[in-house]
């Protein structure tokens, strides 16, 4: 009989013992799922969790593709960059959302041209978007970061002329500081045409849906339509 008790406390033990191990757990994991949802960290041990947009079109846009898209004459079609590997990828007009932050195209390979900015040679400010990192495959601004001041840009119009900017400058900001002080409209020198290119960067964080800080690179026509 006592024998009995004693394996009847014991057992008890343990399945409290397990119990709590238990909680514990939920609560560790629940502590790293909201750091996660409201600021983008990462858990220590790897997890199968976003790190960027999920629903993002990560296909392969064609060079058939590239070569039948077509854009009114004035707009921009297409953007290379040679200093960071991208040749041709399209422009695809953009607005912005309900937090006055600029969307993106579908396809992560492509560019948005925000439509109520400049177009390319009327002496304005031109503003171009594009993702840096999607969940498999990297975006066309993947290595916006690394571009140094004289590198090149060429955009190509709808009607074939192409544009060269230089860049001026570049730097890495706050989405929010990016936008509440309106420096993704501003041109490199007043009266000069800037082409102003922002790319997401810095941290995931799903519950804002977006990355908390971005490429902001501003850079000055040098060739003018002929």
């Amino acid at each position: 009989m006592a024998l009995s008790i004693e394996y009847g406390k014991k057992r008890h033990t343990i399945r409290w013992a397990i119990i709590t191990i238990i909680i514990l757990f939920l609560l560790v994991c629940g502590w790293f799922a909201y750091r996660w949802y409201e600021y983008g960290d990462l858990p220590p041990v790897a997890f199968p969790i976003a790190g960027a947009d999920a629903g993002v079109d990560e296909s392969v846009v064609t060079t058939l593709q590239i070569g039948q898209y077509n854009v009114q004459p004035r707009y921009p079609r297409t953007i290379s960059i040679p200093t960071i590997g991208l040749t041709q990828a399209r422009i695809f007009p953009v607005v912005l959302d309900s937090n006055s932050i600029l969307t993106y195209p579908n396809n992560i390979h492509d560019v948005g041209w925000y439509e109520k900015s400049g177009l390319p040679g009327d002496g304005s400010v031109i503003i171009l978007d594009g993702r840096s990192k999607g969940t498999i495959v990297p975006g066309p601004f993947a290595k916006l970061s690394l571009m140094k001041r004289g590198d090149k840009i060429v955009i190509e119009r709808g009607d074939g002329q192409q544009l060269t900017y230089y860049v001026s400058d570049n730097e890495i900001v706050t989405t929010e500081g990016l936008y509440t002080a309106n420096k993704i409209g501003l041109p490199v020198r007043s009266g000069e045409e800037s082409l102003n290119i922002v790319a997401d960067s810095g941290t995931w964080v799903p519950r804002l849906g977006m990355f908390d800080h971005r490429d902001f690179v501003r850079a000055t026509l040098v060739s003018p339509l002929k």
